[in-house]
């Protein structure tokens, strides 16, 4: 059973409207992460680039459909940009903080 403490959480989540055939802009100045988890439970695959603008043939990795991804990175990030390339609006939730980075967390454990 767990146990409780006074202990708060330091995660940020965001919940993001990605507007359709967009690119939509999470700003963190506030927070500055190096981990992302990226939870997409749309029927879109969402195209995301930490240092640029992504598009369906540029991009640093993907979210599928009805998906989650894990980013972690050695280094603080200001904005992540995502682009919804579909014919619809749709949601993700975006959880961050700033962490030691541990390479590890690099290992995809999803299956195509």
């Amino acid at each position: 059973m767990g146990k409780l403490t006074n202990q708060l959480s330091t995660w940020r989540k965001d919940n993001v409207e990605c507007k359709k055939g967009n690119v939509t802009t999470l700003w963190f100045k506030d927070t500055q992460p190096n981990i992302m988890f990226i939870q997409n439970d749309s029927d879109v695959d969402l195209y995301v680039s930490i240092d640029h603008i992504p598009s369906r043939n540029d991009y640093a990795f993907k979210v599928k459909a009805h998906n989650n991804r894990l980013v972690a990175r050695p280094y603080k990030t200001a904005q992540i940009y995502i682009l919804n390339d579909g014919g619809t609006d749709v949601a993700c939730t975006v959880w961050s903080i700033y962490d030691t980075f541990r390479p590890e967390m690099l290992n995809d454990f999803s299956v195509d």
